[in-house]
């Protein structure tokens, strides 16, 4: 396998991949982190904050985006003997030793920083589901009662609408 050179020096192009996979490192922390506020203005019910955080995280996905794609067409001329683009690790394996230690530990600390994020992600969709559940129970709660006769007034129990159905007294 070869590092190609069509896109300029093939050390060059590994480096500017690396650096746009440090870029794309950088996006996905600060999403993490932003899921990770989320989850905690959820907890506390702090709806204006969790707004703002809602903002921040569609800006930092948008630039995580068009850097993925950059990213994605710079990788994509990475190609093996057989033409067939490399993976990050088959990449590393073609290259000088400390490229390759760099590229493998951007590629780490990629791939921790997306099931990091991931996991946060799935945190607020459980608490985000189970608030919804909450409140469509309460409000079907309400709404019931609602549409409930009147069970109290000025007659007391007679006005219940229920009639009873064993009397006890002191000689039972």
């Amino acid at each position: 396998m070869s590092v190609p050179t069509s896109a300029g020096n093939g050390r060059e192009a590994v480096d500017a991949l690396i650096t746009l996979l440090e870029e794309e490192l950088a996006l996905l922390r600060r999403l993490g982190d932003c899921l990770s506020e989320q989850t905690a203005a959820i907890v506390t019910g702090d709806t204006t904050k969790l707004s703002a955080l809602q903002v921040e995280a569609e800006k930092v996905t948008a630039h995580l985006e068009s850097v993925d794609h950059s990213r994605r067409e710079l990788a994509a001329a990475q190609t093996g003997d057989d033409g067939e683009p490399l993976s990050l690790s088959a990449l590393a394996g073609t290259l000088p030793e400390r490229q390759a230690r760099r590229l493998e530990r951007v590629r780490r600390r990629l791939l921790d920083a997306h099931a990091r994020a991931e996991r946060a992600r799935m945190t607020n969709q459980r608490l985000l589901h189970t608030a919804l559940e909450l409140t469509q129970t309460t409000l079907s709660a309400v709404v019931h009662a609602a549409m409930q006769t009147d069970t109290y007034g000025p007659a007391g129990g007679a006005s219940c609408g229920l009639a009873p159905t064993l009397l006890i007294n002191e000689d039972a």
